[in-house]
């Protein structure tokens, strides 16, 4: 607010020029006053103008949520159906009996009225990867894929730097020795599309060496997959065939895990458009409550509640803004009355020289809202700024993209209430 009060000056004029266009006349002599005045209006502008920070901070950030709520929750979720077996609070032994087996996207998901396709992603395994002469090291988090990626996910938020999506999850299918790495992670070990990176496999001297099928910037659905080279080097998502995840895991000269192996903790699946989602979503619960502790979000379901609280929101920043300005109206109240009460004189000279009651009432009428309206502008200002610059540096950050928006709730009846109250 104090960074931005210097503004508040700038604004008056634009407020007194704006109103010059209607009323040339009452505007020449209010013009004279509020000059004349700076002193005495520093305390009201600057409580109108802290008045209107919070308000507009708050209006521009949700605003801006809500312009890119269905992008986020895109991104976020990944596909129209996004299953996840709840591994929170559970040992590795309950983990394992909790997993699904690839079997579930056949047989059971694939029962379900309104699911068209699916495909599972496995548990992280947690490893190594290095170049191919080992110049360069970094750890990883192994995902296994199983099914087709690529029908599923919403490929319009899919970004690839290298390669093409389709053709490397297709690749992924048909070689367990192909692997997706992030755009980070390729600079980081400096690897180029069809390279060769080592992954270091279960059990001592084991090390499978895979070639780089796709290089992503972005894949909806699945963190950490950037293309921030410094967050790659500990930590970053590798894509790979089940297959190949099951090759990874086993130490060498021991026998492969069974193929029905329970791995996959979550599953996204394509609806058909006509699909009730909420009676699927009852069905489902039904069907797997007994035996799965899974959790369902679709994304129709997710929009639709999100949209319906975005009303409460704005509820709420009204009556907060109602509250900030309410010790700004007693401000300027106070103000104006003592800017009257001293100016007696002056304004018996002006009714001696002919001028209406109403035009006087015109001029402080004009004064006030200059003096309130132009800080109220500096503070809409300050807090729009700063809602901005918090937003878009958190989603800059994130690497997600941005959808511009400007508040019409809160801004125009901050600016409603200042010039009702002046």
């Amino acid at each position: 607010g104090l960074m931005f009060f210097i503004v508040t000056v700038p604004m008056e004029r634009l407020v007194m020029w704006l109103i010059s266009l209607i009323s040339p006349r009452l505007t020449y002599f209010a013009n004279r006053n509020v000059k004349r005045g700076q002193t005495r209006n520093t305390l009201i502008s600057m409580l109108v103008l802290f008045s209107g920070v919070l308000p507009s901070f708050l209006a521009t950030q949700t605003a801006l949520e809500n312009a890119n709520v269905e992008n986020n929750l895109r991104q976020n979720l990944g596909a129209a159906l996004d299953i996840r077996v709840a591994v929170w609070g559970r040992t590795e032994e309950e983990l394992a009996r909790q997993r699904l087996k690839p079997a579930f996207l056949s047989s059971e998901l694939a029962a379900i009225p309104g699911v068209e396709q699916a495909a599972g992603m496995t548990f992280e395994y947690e490893t190594g990867i290095r170049d191919e002469i080992g110049f360069k090291r970094a750890g990883v988090r192994v995902q296994g894929v199983e099914g087709p990626l690529e029908e599923v996910i919403f490929l319009d938020m899919v970004d690839f730097a290298a390669g093409s999506p389709q053709e490397a999850f297709a690749q992924l299918r048909a070689d367990p020795a192909a692997v997706i790495i992030s755009d980070g992670l390729a600079q980081h070990l400096a690897v180029p599309l069809g390279g060769t990176v080592k992954l270091q496999g279960e059990g001592l001297d084991h090390e499978v060496v895979a070639r780089v099928a796709g290089i992503a910037r972005r894949i909806p659905g699945m963190g950490g997959i950037g293309r921030s080279r410094l967050e790659a080097q500990n930590g970053s998502v590798v894509l790979i065939s089940r297959e190949g995840f099951r090759r990874l895991r086993t130490e060498l000269n021991q026998p492969l895990p069974p193929d029905d192996e329970p791995v996959l903790e979550r599953v996204k699946a394509s609806l058909a458009a006509e699909a009730d989602k909420e009676e699927m979503a009852s069905l489902m619960s039904d069907v797997f409550r007994e035996e799965y502790d899974l959790w369902f979000r679709f994304l129709e379901l997710d929009l639709e509640r999100i949209i319906a609280s975005q009303a409460s929101q704005q509820i709420f920043l009204l009556v907060l803004t109602a509250i900030s300005f309410t010790t700004a109206v007693f401000g300027v109240f106070a103000v104006i009355y003592v800017t009257v009460y001293s100016r007696r004189i002056e304004i018996g000279m002006m009714k001696a020289m002919g001028m209406k009651r109403h035009q006087l009432t015109g001029m402080l009428v004009i004064e006030a809202i200059v003096m309130t309206l132009g800080a109220a502008l500096a503070g809409i200002a300050a807090g729009a700024a700063m809602g901005y610059v918090t937003y878009y540096s958190e989603r800059i950050l994130a690497q997600d993209h941005v959808n511009f928006a400007v508040d019409t709730t809160v801004i125009p009846f901050i600016v409603i209430m200042v010039v009702l109250a002046s």
